[in-house]
């Protein structure tokens, strides 16, 4: 009879851990933890590729860009948690956007660029997080636009233009190439972890 009884309870308690963690799995899917920044900052890489035409104008572009994706990013969290009850997690939002403004504001110009600081952030966000597949499109993200800014792949561009013998010379906005590529990469990013957080 004890033993009967031992066994139910260990059933019981295999039930709620089991169910605790199908609950876990369910409320870090509800946060969207990777999925919502992603889009965002796709979303703004994107856009100023195809719509900042000035390579002067790319770094005002980010000046507002960045802080705006950081305080949207703040604005969806702050209205899921009211809604679901689910929190942001670790990490918020808000104070990045603020520092990146700052950053790019009051450090010599030139020292820090807008997309490398906006990918620094979101790869703090993303340790503080634990959350890998957010640290691993923040230091892409960062990289690309660090790289960028010294022209080096637009180079590349068009030395493997130059080498395949096109007579037109250099491409013509290659960094917007660049850039819109990657803003569409962050959004693919984002959208396959918003199909695996949903499936949760």
């Amino acid at each position: 009879m004890a033993g009967g009884s031992q066994s139910s309870a260990q059933t019981a308690l295999q039930e709620v851990v089991e169910d605790t963690e199908r609950l876990r799995r369910r409320v870090r899917g509800d946060r969207h933890a990777s999925s919502v920044p992603l889009l965002v900052f796709g979303g703004l890489t994107f856009i100023g590729a195809v719509l900042v035409s000035d390579p002067g104008s790319w770094d005002a572009y980010w000046l507002l860009a960045g802080p705006s994706g950081f305080l949207g990013t703040w604005l969806w969290y702050s209205r899921q948690e009211s809604q679901t009850g689910v929190g942001r997690g670790r990490g918020s939002y808000l104070p990045l956007g603020v520092a990146v403004l700052l950053a790019v504001l009051f450090v010599p110009l030139g020292f820090v660029a807008p997309i490398p600081a906006a990918g620094l952030g979101l790869a703090v966000i993303a340790i503080r997080q634990r959350n890998g597949h957010l640290g691993l499109w923040a230091v892409m993200f960062a990289s690309i636009g660090w790289l960028e800014g010294r022209y080096f792949i637009s180079n590349k561009l068009d030395e493997l233009t130059d080498s395949a013998g096109y007579a037109f010379g250099h491409l013509d906005r290659s960094g917007h190439a660049v850039f819109a590529l990657t803003g569409l990469a962050l959004l693919a990013g984002g959208g396959v972890a918003l199909w695996k957080e949903n499936r949760r």
